[in-house]
C-alpha cells in the first residue's frame, strides 16, 4: 500500500506571489491544480491525503511537522510515502508573463527516492505531453563518469569543491546509479590547487567578458611553505592589476586569463586565474577596440602560448620515428601536417614558440626526434642542450 500527501505552496496571507497585474494569485493556483491531482489520482485508484486543506500559508517547520504526523498516522513505512508540494514559478519581464510556460521538478539534497520519482514524471511527460518541450536530463553512467573524471582532473577546483561538483553530478543519474558511481569512482589527482574563492574569480572574469568590462585584481604566487607572496608595485606595496579580458583559457588542467593592457599595447598577457585574488569587475568602464581586436585570435594565440609557451611564433619542420606519432598529435593536434618521409620516419610542419619549454619536450625523446629546419632554431637547441651538459660537468 502506498500513500500520496499533496500540498499546495503559500496561502492567501503570503506576500507577494502573484502576477503583475495581480489578477493571478499563485496560492489559488497551487490549490485549484492540487485538487485536479487529487480527484485524478483517487479516480486511479490512489490513497491520497492533503496536507493543508486551509487557505491561510504555513510555515515551512509547520508543513514538516504535520507531514511528519500524517507519515506516522499512516503507518506505512516511510519510502511508501511520497509527498509533494505544486508551486507556479514567475518567468517573463513583467508584461509577458501569460507567455511563459513549462514545468520542473525539484528533489531533496542528496540521492533519495525522490529523484527516481522526478525521473518517472519526466519520462511520462515525454509519453503523454509529447506537444510540449521537455529537457532532456537522462545521463548515461559513462556520460556522467567522463563529467566526473574532467572534474577530478582539473587542478583550479579545489579537493573540497572536486567532493561538492561529484555529488552533484553524481545525483543526475538517480540514486542507484549516483552510489554506482561512486563506489567505482577512482581519486587520481593530487595536485589539486588550494584557492576556493576560483569560481568566485570565473564567475567575475565571465560576467566582465560578457559585458565588455575591464576587471581589477591581485596576483600572487606561493613560496616554500606555500604561503602566499603577493607581487608588488615599485613602493613595496601590492600591485593592483587592471586590464582587459578577452578570454578564459582551459590549458593542461588550469585555468587561465588572456588579457590587454594599454601598458603593453603590442600584446595580450596570460594569469593563471588560481593565482588572481579579490577579482572585481570596473562597473564604470569598457572595453577598448584594441581589446576587441584580439578576440578573433584567442584559438591561435592558445595554440601558441599554451602549447610552447613564451617565445617567438616559428614554423619548423620535424622530423621523428614514426612511433611518436602519437605523442605529436597529443601535443600539436591530429590536424598537424605529417608526411612520410621513409619506412621508419615522418616529418611534421609546426607553428610553434621557441623557447625552453619546447626544447624540453624535444629532448624527452633524445635522438629519435630532430629539427630539420630552420637551421638557426636546430642550432639554438644544440646549443641549450650543450649548455645543460657543461653545467653538468662542472658540478660532477
Amino acid at each position: 500500500m502506498h500513500k500520496i500527501i499533496l500540498d499546495a505552496g503559500h496561502g492567501i496571507n503570503t506576500a507577494g506571489k502573484r502576477s503583475p497585474d495581480g489578477r493571478f494569485r499563485e496560492y489559488k493556483f497551487n490549490r485549484i491544480i492540487r485538487d485536479a491531482v487529487a480527484e485524478h489520482l483517487r479516480l486511479r485508484g490512489y490513497n491520497v491525503e492533503i496536507l493543508n486543506p486551509e487557505e491561510t500559508d504555513l510555515s515551512l517547520p509547520d508543513r514538516a511537522t504535520r507531514a511528519n504526523n500524517m507519515t506516522c498516522q499512516i503507518g506505512l513505512p516511510i519510502q511508501n510515502v511520497a509527498i509533494i508540494s505544486i508551486h507556479a514559478n514567475a518567468a517573463g519581464n513583467g508584461s509577458q508573463w501569460m507567455k511563459a510556460r513549462g514545468w520542473c521538478a525539484y528533489t531533496c539534497k542528496g540521492h533519495t527516492l525522490s529523484d527516481e520519482l522526478a525521473n518517472c514524471l519526466y519520462k511520462a511527460a515525454r509519453k503523454h505531453l509529447p506537444g510540449q518541450y521537455v529537457p532532456e536530463r537522462d545521463f548515461s553512467v559513462p556520460e556522467l563518469k567522463i563529467l566526473i573524471d574532467a572534474v577530478q582532473a582539473a587542478n583550479f577546483v579545489t579537493e573540497k569543491k572536486t567532493k561538492e561538483l561529484i555529488d552533484r553530478i553524481a545525483a543526475l543519474g538517480g540514486s542507484f546509479r549516483g552510489e554506482l558511481l561512486k563506489r567505482n569512482m577512482a581519486y587520481f589527482n593530487s595536485r589539486k590547487h588550494s584557492n576556493e574563492a576560483i569560481l568566485y574569480s570565473v564567475d567575475a572574469i565571465e560576467d566582465a567578458i560578457l559585458r565588455k568590462k575591464k576587471i581589477e585584481f591581485y596576483y600572487f604566487d606561493l613560496d616554500e611553505d606555500k604561503i602566499r607572496v603577493y607581487r608588488c608595485d615599485e613602493t613595496g606595496e601590492r600591485k593592483h592589476y587592471r586590464v582587459e579580458p578577452v578570454a578564459l583559457i582551459l590549458s593542461e588542467d588550469n585555468y587561465y586569463l588572456m588579457a590587454y593592457s594599454d601598458r603593453h599595447p603590442e600584446s595580450t598577457a596570460t594569469y593563471r586565474v588560481d593565482r588572481m585574488d579579490i577579482v572585481q569587475v570596473v562597473e564604470d568602464s569598457e572595453l577598448s577596440e584594441e581589446a576587441l581586436a584580439h578576440l578573433p585570435g584567442v584559438s591561435d594565440y592558445t595554440e601558441q602560448v599554451f602549447r610552447m609557451h613564451n617565445g617567438e611564433p616559428t614554423t619548423v619542420v620535424l622530423r621523428f620515428g614514426k612511433g611518436l606519432l602519437g605523442p605529436v598529435y597529443d601535443k600539436f593536434s591530429e590536424k598537424t601536417e605529417v608526411r612520410s618521409v621513409n619506412d621508419t620516419e615522418c616529418e611534421a610542419t609546426l607553428s610553434v614558440r621557441v623557447s625552453k619549454t619546447f626544447y624540453g619536450w624535444l629532448a624527452q625523446f633524445g635522438s629519435d626526434i630532430k629539427i630539420v629546419k630552420p637551421k638557426e632554431v636546430a642550432e639554438m637547441y644544440y646549443g641549450h642542450l650543450r649548455a645543460i651538459l657543461d653545467s653538468l660537468s662542472e658540478k660532477y
